[in-house]
């Protein structure tokens, strides 16, 4: 299930108050690439660890 950034209803607000609203959304976009970027890692990570398992276990059927 992906979640939706909802960006902040600023129409109507001084522009003081819209800018904030922006910058807020831009730094919560920015947090979650972040996140995403983590996980992408850790799944990497995981896939190598497991590509390696299965050679090591291949090496130990062969023999």
């Amino acid at each position: 299930m992906k979640k939706q950034i909802e960006q902040p209803q600023s129409h109507g607000l001084d522009p003081n108050t819209r800018i904030r609203h922006y910058l807020w959304f831009a730094a919560e976009v920015e947090r979650r690439q972040h996140q995403l970027m983590q996980k992408k890692e850790n799944l990497f990570r995981r896939v190598d660890a497991l590509e390696a398992q299965l050679q090591a276990l291949k090496k130990r059927r062969s023999f």
